[in-house]
């Protein structure tokens, strides 16, 4: 029993440790910050942009030794025209450094950190993540210029300080030799001081919020349901993807064995499902019958009818666990026809057997779409084209 306790004991300890957040796949998003040229006993103005957890800002800095790189900055940034170097059918890499187009039209600086199922940029001007739809090329002198943002942390957390608020500061010191690009602070404003530290952005766990399937191009995946002959999901089959899978998955199906039985359902509550599988999934509720429910299933991305009496309370915190999937749009493919049976046999396949695909794509995956191809090269999009022509010739008689 105590072999057996210590093999939980380890095995939970290397879940938390795969699956926790590592700032190294986002190190990228350090090289052009400020900070970086920090020196003790310099100064300079700083304002707080926006608090991320308590007593943790995202900051706006400018050392008085870089007044002259900030105004070059500004005035590039005013006379840019990234829709000259806009980009088309070009595939983007997650470290890309470009020009984003948010979805209110501006343009921004950034590192891409994510290509499905959004587009994500790690904007290094306002420290934060957005979501954009068209990338365009950072040329030189904008692709070296630095950007005036950090990340500032209080000594002092009972400070509270809000969006806008301008301040002094002078560098007194680096907090060690092993954080080089960690300093601290003195936060001034008349006869106020408090100490804190700043170190270059990157994105931190709050900003990045619940994940989801982690792929990217030449992931190899499999389908784990579809909604139509263009959007289905998908999951990576990669070390790290099996493993959270796993963990995810063993993780529900042990809450589902001591959650107690929903009574009531009721449409828009999410619950555990049990599916077809005999296994537990989390899920919402779409559709309420005397007998059976119908679901919509959070870890396959499908829909599914399942006996209302077997559904069980779902807990909060399941939702900390994120999620395994990432939802994709295949290229190529009309949109309008109707469900055809030989492309519904296709997909079924795919979903039941769990048919390993490479996930590939030309230009924005997230806007343009994506091909999932076999190892030999058929891709998934060319065998549901084919299925098309026969309906295509009856059409055209």
């Amino acid at each position: 029993m105590l072999i057996h306790n210590f093999h939980i004991l380890v095995m939970h300890v290397f879940q938390i440790h795969l699956f926790s957040y590592d700032p190294a796949k986002y190190s990228f998003c350090k090289e052009k910050s400020i900070v970086n040229i920090l020196k003790v006993g310099e100064s300079g103005e700083l304002q707080f942009l926006a608090e991320i957890r308590r007593g943790v800002y995202r900051i706006a800095m400018w050392p008085a030794s870089a007044d002259s790189e900030y105004e070059k900055l500004l005035n590039q940034l005013d006379i840019v025209i990234p829709e000259a170097t806009q980009w088309k059918n070009r595939r983007p890499y997650i470290g890309d450094f470009v020009f984003g187009q948010r979805l209110d039209g501006d343009w921004v600086r950034g590192y891409v950190i994510c290509v499905l199922p959004f587009l994500k940029l790690a904007m290094i001007d306002e420290a934060k993540l957005v979501i954009v739809s068209n990338l365009a090329t950072c040329e030189k002198p904008l692709s070296d210029m630095y950007a005036f943002t950090g990340i500032c942390k209080l000594t002092d957390a009972t400070h509270r300080f809000n969006g806008g608020e301008d301040f002094q500061f002078k560098v007194i010191g680096q907090t060690n030799s092993e954080k080089p690009d960690e300093y601290e602070i003195l936060i001034l404003k008349g006869n106020f001081a408090l100490k804190a530290t700043v170190k270059p952005w990157i994105p931190i766990p709050e900003q990045l919020g619940v994940p989801c399937g982690d792929v990217n191009y030449g992931t190899m995946v499999c389908i784990t349901g579809y909604r139509n002959h263009i959007h289905m999901y998908v999951r990576p089959l990669d070390t790290l993807g099996l493993a959270r899978y796993n963990f995810i998955m063993g993780t529900v199906a042990k809450c589902a064995e001591t959650s107690p039985f929903l009574k009531e359902p009721c449409i828009g509550e999410s619950v555990l499902a049990l599916s077809a599988d005999g296994n537990y999934y989390r899920a919402y509720v779409t559709r309420v019958e005397e007998d059976r429910a119908r679901v919509m299933n959070h870890d396959l991305g499908r829909r599914e009818y399942v006996d209302r009496k077997r559904l069980k309370i779902f807990p909060h915190y399941l939702k900390k666990l994120g999620y395994c999937i990432s939802k994709i749009r295949l290229q190529g493919i009309p949109k309008d026809i109707p469900p055809l049976i030989p492309i519904i046999k296709i997909l079924d396949n795919l979903v039941e057997n769990k048919v390993p695909l490479i996930l590939t794509y030309d230009g924005l995956p997230n806007k343009d779409g994506v091909y999932l191809k076999y190892p030999d090269g058929e891709s998934v999009n060319n065998m549901i084209c084919n299925c098309l022509e026969p309906y295509r010739v009856e059409l055209s008689e």
